[in-house]
């Protein structure tokens, strides 16, 4: 990495560091006080410590960034350097999420929560990126549901200040707010558990791009390339089957009320047969540790 571009791996324990991509920098966060919010205490630790003021581009990925999307560092700094001027690079690290549903609001309060959406819009209202009451179709084109990004430090200092701050300051937050966020997402017995903050984070830092007009440029995921990512045999079948009839809808711009559902409707129709894991990207014992590093010598390609 240079002064142009540094992009970091976080590291979250002594276990991860075997996994790490070499070409990337370790960032090292092996203290993790507040492991519910994974990755926004690690972006705002990343921003006060001064590293996106040493490079050009600067992000921090996780370690499971291989595993989840196949891109060794070599790939991830080739596909910025081929595509100069913009202001912020994101990779989703789930691309087959805009087959689950209209979009990211939507599916997130019919599979994570059902008070996603409300607790994401007074979020929204309170940052000052108030969203339309009817969100827009949400594609790998305009959204990476992640928080893989790669961008200047204008636009980190500018995210932090009005994204990343907040969502830490229960005083700006308020009660209600605060409560909303920092509560689980999902059963409270799972290991590690995840409060819905940064289930929410992840959704924000498309729609933050989106309305503050920033000039971005996301990863572009074909076909091809999501139905070669480790997922279950299963879960291909099912997207080799779905992704043609959304894409024609997305290329023609044909969404309606008779057809928004179908993308979240075909998807639990699919979990009804196939409840079973659909991607093996981590551990099993340990939700940070991933399934699979990085080749040796991938990065010299």
């Amino acid at each position: 990495m240079t002064a142009e571009l540094g992009i970091y791996q976080v590291v979250l324990s002594d276990e991860a560091l075997p996994y790490l991509d070499p070409a990337f920098l370790p960032f090292d966060w092996r203290t993790n006080p507040t492991p519910e919010l994974r990755e926004i205490p690690i972006h705002a630790h990343f921003v006060r410590s001064g590293l996106t003021k040493k490079h050009r581009l600067s992000g921090v990925l996780s370690v499971k960034f291989y595993a989840k999307t196949g891109l060794t560092a070599a790939d991830t700094a080739g596909w910025i350097a081929a595509n100069p001027g913009y202001e912020v690079y994101l990779i989703s690290g789930h691309p087959y999420l805009p087959y689950w549903g209209y979009n990211s609001l939507e599916r997130g309060s019919a599979i994570l929560r059902a008070d996603l959406e409300q607790v994401m819009r007074k979020l929204c209202a309170r940052i000052g990126i108030p969203l339309p009451a009817k969100m827009w179709r949400q594609t790998n084109l305009n959204s990476a549901y992640s928080s893989y990004f790669v961008a200047t430090e204008d636009f980190w200092s500018n995210f932090h200040r009005d994204v990343i701050s907040v969502m830490l300051s229960m005083d700006d937050l308020g009660v209600e707010l605060s409560e909303g966020l920092y509560s689980h997402a999902w059963n409270a017995t799972n290991s590690p558990p995840v409060f819905l903050a940064p289930l929410i984070y992840e959704r924000i830092i498309s729609l933050y791009v989106s309305l503050k007009n920033v000039k971005a440029l996301y990863y572009p995921w074909s076909p091809e390339t999501i139905l070669n990512l480790r997922i279950s045999e299963e879960f291909k079948l099912h997207l080799a089957e779905i992704m043609p009839k959304i894409d024609v809808i997305d290329k023609n711009m044909r969404w309606n009320e008779e057809n928004m559902g179908l993308p979240l409707q075909e998807y639990l129709n699919f979990r009804a047969k196939s409840p079973g894991p659909i991607a093996n990207f981590v551990n099993s014992a340990d939700f940070n540790i991933p399934s699979v590093a990085c080749p040796q010598g991938a990065n010299a390609r």
